[in-house]
């Protein structure tokens, strides 16, 4: 059985060394350095920035992790939430964890008007479920601007 709980300062290690294999893994395109993700960890620690981290555990103990950021979005017309990451352990894959959490998020925020995510074309598996979950691609192009 699934459980899902706010993330703990105490879960430092753990989500980082978790992190570090996603960012390895066919979900992104680039790898994130470890400083970045102990910095996203400590955001998600603090009550007033947006953004929530949450352990995914079953009877065997902690098995993946999960971000999500939310913001106003004019375009739909109200809360905006953001399925930053969602990474499982590869032994707690296709048990339908990964369901179970974006069902958890869309309970968690009620009030979203859109839920958004990334997914890279080699993850084929993830857009699979994503469809099955009612996302869509959208006809937006997304364009970037990073700043050092």
């Amino acid at each position: 059985m699934l459980n899902i709980r706010k993330m703990e300062l105490n879960d430092k290690a753990l989500v980082v060394a978790m992190d570090e294999e996603f960012y390895s893994g066919p979900a992104v395109d680039h790898k994130i350095p470890a400083s970045e993700l102990e910095n996203t960890f400590d955001l998600a620690m603090m009550p007033d920035y947006p953004l929530d981290g949450f352990i995914l555990t079953d009877e065997n103990g902690p098995v993946g992790f999960g971000y999500a950021s939310w913001y106003h979005s004019t375009d739909v017309a109200g809360l905006c939430v953001m399925l930053e990451e969602l990474f499982l352990k590869q032994e707690a894959r296709g048990k339908g964890y990964g369901t179970q959490y974006i069902q958890y998020a869309f309970d968690y925020y009620k009030n979203a008007r859109r839920f958004r995510l990334e997914v890279t074309k080699e993850n084929e598996k993830a857009a699979k479920l994503y469809r099955a979950l009612g996302f869509e691609y959208i006809s937006y192009d997304q364009m970037a601007k990073d700043v050092k």
